[in-house]
């Protein structure tokens, strides 16, 4: 083979992984191959946006492990990883949440303390600093419900046993800033059948800090058949879809709950007990605390408003009548920067995108087809959005319809598209996310006239112009606030500026540069 045709097969090769074209909202979107080998059973990839590392952690199911690789904006990834194996073959089996109070490497470490003998692949004891804990794992094996904690780099550490002899228990891991720790939710067995809501507390290492609470059931004759949960930033209020399953018919419950846990008030129905309803829904919300669930009803891809306090703020609208089997797994993440809602489900074999406004949930434009399978079908769509806008779209290729079951001869693959945002400069706003502890991006490169919008997601904190020991506030700076809140400077002149936080000093700052 000559060298020329060795560049055009390697040349094939790289395009067949990693893709950019033209298409939704007009932007150019990148497509990439998370999960390079196929698997025999639906990987249901989900992802968690990294907001000091500025990448996104995927993790799927790939046969009997659960793997991950980070991904940037750029379409940049890592090398595939094993978090756990032994997994089983249930379908939703695990779940990542982040520490955002580790995973700048600052403020409050994972327990507090030293770190603690964690085990990595090879089964070695190794030691590691407490703030290097920055996920965890929950996942399903042969002994039950699992939890596992994550180095910063995606290095397991210890494991520890929820529940024994769970069987598509559907975790949920959502991370407390306030006892710095987590919460898991799952699905558990009463009187034979997958029926109750079954929660826990953890420490930031995963050992449990609380019994098993059940807080609520499915009801007599019922199951529950899905399940997520999203957390209000306003308030810390969580808010639970799940799937009730009544023979051939479901109804989509909404089941709100306090800061603590705990159920707040009696479960209540997005959607009624309809024939054929069969959906594992999403739910997000904006940092002023307005969230929408999204589901699948039939073939009408559905969305509804919910108000901070956790009550409905709008009956059932559709959004898009094009759904099927596919479409089973909608995903819906909100975007800071934009003051939006990204969601994202698939239909035949194409994954379709819509943007909603970030109050009233209406599409900004009719949803879009931004890419479709290398297979026959696309399924189980999920979307996040970084702090620039960036919104990364996940699905699996098969070449099964969702209608159909699974056999040993059924195939999946996890791909992605990344759509992007408007953040980071070089037009008319940019956007930096206010974190605990850091900026992010921590410095961006903007042109003259640019309006920087800083948009806090903790607190309490600054933004202050200069150093702590250089003209502090001699530019610009905001009051010291906290979640919820904005402050906007206009960079009209060329040259660096530099800013800090006047409650943590210069280990939290940034830098503007107008060009």
């Amino acid at each position: 083979m000559c060298k020329g045709d060795r560049m055009f097969r390697k040349s094939l090769l790289v395009l067949g992984f990693f893709l950019l074209a033209t298409g939704a909202f007009g932007q150019n979107f990148k497509t990439l191959t998370i999960s390079p080998d196929f698997s025999n059973v639906p990987g249901t990839p989900r992802a968690i946006f990294n907001p000091s590392k500025n990448v996104w952690v995927v993790v799927w199911h790939q046969g009997t492990a659960i793997r991950a690789r980070t991904v940037s904006a750029s379409g940049s990834l890592t090398a595939p990883k094993n978090l756990a194996t032994g997994a089983t073959s249930e379908e939703q089996s695990f779940d990542i949440a982040l520490d955002t109070g580790s995973s700048s490497g600052g403020g409050t470490g994972s327990g507090g303390g030293t770190g603690g003998g964690g085990y990595g692949n090879g089964g070695m004891p190794m030691q590691m600093n407490a703030d290097e804990f920055s996920y965890l794992l929950a996942f399903e094996n042969g002994a039950g419900l699992q939890v596992r904690s994550l180095s910063t780099a995606l290095v397991p550490g210890a494991i520890h046993s929820i529940e024994p002899g769970t069987k598509g228990a559907m975790a949920r891991v959502i991370y407390d800033p306030v006892g710095n720790g987590y919460f898991i939710f799952w699905l558990g067995t009463q009187d034979g059948s997958r029926s109750v809501l079954k929660a826990r507390t953890l420490d930031a290492d995963g050992n449990p800090k609380s019994n098993t609470v059940v807080l609520t059931s499915a009801g007599s004759g019922k199951t529950f058949d899905s399940l997520n949960i999203a957390r209000n930033p306003q308030n810390g209020n969580m808010l639970a879809i799940a799937l009730q399953g009544s023979g051939a018919s479901g109804a989509v419950l909404k089941v709100s709950l306090k800061p603590n846990g705990t159920l707040a008030g009696a479960p209540a129905s997005f959607q009624a007990l309809t024939a054929g309803l069969e959906t594992t829904g999403s739910v997000s919300f904006s940092n002023a605390g307005t969230g929408f669930a999204l589901w699948l009803d039939r073939s009408s891809i559905k969305r509804r408003k919910v108000t901070s306090s956790g009550g409905f703020g709008s009956g059932a609208v559709p959004i898009s009548s094009n759904g099927d089997a596919n479409s089973q797994q909608v995903g819906i993440s909100f975007s800071s920067s934009a003051n939006q809602f990204a969601s994202a489900w698939a239909t035949g074999n194409q994954i379709f995108v819509a943007n909603l406004n970030g109050t009233s949930g209406a599409p900004l434009k009719a949803p879009e087809a931004i890419t479709s399978s290398q297979l026959s079908f696309s399924r189980n769509a999920y979307v996040s959005v970084d702090a620039n806008g960036n919104t990364l779209v996940l699905w699996e290729d098969s070449n099964a319809d969702a209608s159909t079951a699974s056999n040993g001869g059924t195939k999946f693959r996890v791909r992605a598209a990344i759509i992007g945002g408007s953040g980071g400069g070089g037009g008319t706003t940019a956007n930096v996310s206010v974190q605990n502890d850091f900026f992010s991006p921590g410095s961006i490169t903007v042109s003259a006239g640019t309006k920087v919008v800083w948009t806090w997601n903790g607190g309490p904190h600054s933004v202050t112009s200069g150093t702590p020991t250089s003209s502090p506030g001699s530019i610009f700076g905001s009051p010291i606030q906290s979640s919820g809140t904005t402050f906007t400077f206009t960079f009209t002149q060329k040259g660096t500026f530099n800013y800090f936080c006047q409650v943590h000093g210069a280990a939290m700052s940034g830098t503007v540069t107008v060009q």
